[in-house]
């Protein structure tokens, strides 16, 4: 079956009903059923049955589940960027302090081995937070994308 833009929208000939029902499935996650839709709607087993097999949901729910995932990969990446760099920035900061404190040694407030653990902090952590956003743009197999899809088997049902 060929979809109209995302296969968990509204098909072409898609009846509002059977989308309705569909989208009550679709959002019911990893633990949908026919049955729950047929509950939750008050339609037939029969009637959702029919529109489960004639509007191939399985696949739609498959594709939607897909991308649900790679959207919270994408936004947990987007976190993990900002979060390394806000830690360099943390780093370079903490290594100016200590720079400053060092020219300052004088003034008694840090003692050199206070300088120079700031130095190694500071520059551990900038060194770490650079290494993640290397290893984040590195291209990856994806030999594993299909392991976060649902099943959509219906065990209860059988």
């Amino acid at each position: 079956m060929r979809w109209s833009d995302n296969p968990w929208e509204r098909q072409e000939g898609e009846g509002g009903k059977a989308y309705e029902a569909f989208g009550v499935y679709r959002d019911m996650g990893a633990g949908r059923t026919v049955s729950g839709v047929a509950r939750q709607l008050r339609k037939s087993r029969t009637l959702i049955d029919r529109w489960k097999r004639q509007w191939n949901w399985a696949e739609r729910v498959r594709a939607y589940d897909k991308e649900l995932e790679r959207a919270a990969h994408e936004e947990a990446l987007k976190a993990v960027r900002e979060m390394s760099r806000r830690h360099i920035g943390i780093g370079v900061r903490m290594q100016s302090v200590a720079i400053e404190a060092l020219g300052n040694i004088s003034t008694k407030k840090m003692r050199p081995k206070d300088v120079v653990a700031l130095i190694h902090e500071g520059t551990k952590l900038e060194r770490d937070s650079r290494a993640q956003i290397v290893e984040d743009t590195v291209p990856r197999d994806d030999e594993d994308a299909d392991a976060f899809a649902f099943d959509d088997t219906e065990a209860d049902e059988l």
